[in-house]
C-alpha cells in the first residue's frame, strides 16, 4: 500500500517527466480502420519490430506488432460502436 510520503512531490515528478521527454522521441501514428499506414508509420513499426527481434531472437516480432495494432483498432471500433445501437420496442 502506498502512503502519502511514498508519493513523489510535484517538483520531483516534473523532473522525471522532463528527463523522459529529453531522451524520448514522439512519433504520432494515425491508424484508420480502412486506411493505409504512412511510410513513416511503417518505418517506425519495422524499427520497433527489428529491435524487439534483437531482444527475443524471434523473426516474427514485426508481424506480431502489426497484429497487436490491428487488434487494438478492432477493439476500439467495437467499444465505439457498442452504445450506438438502440433497442426500440416494436409496435404491437
Amino acid at each position: 500500500m502506498r502512503y502519502r510520503q511514498d508519493v513523489p512531490q510535484l517538483p520531483e515528478k516534473v523532473d522525471q517527466v522532463q528527463d523522459a521527454v529529453r531522451y524520448s522521441h514522439v512519433f504520432p501514428v494515425a491508424v484508420e480502420t480502412l486506411g493505409p499506414l504512412s511510410d513513416e508509420a511503417h518505418s517506425l513499426i519495422a524499427d520497433i519490430g527489428r529491435r524487439a527481434m534483437l531482444c527475443t531472437a524471434d523473426p516474427r516480432e514485426t508481424t506480431f506488432l502489426y497484429q497487436h495494432i490491428s487488434v487494438a483498432v478492432q477493439r476500439f471500433n467495437a467499444v465505439r460502436l457498442a452504445n450506438t445501437f438502440t433497442v426500440s420496442e416494436s409496435p404491437s
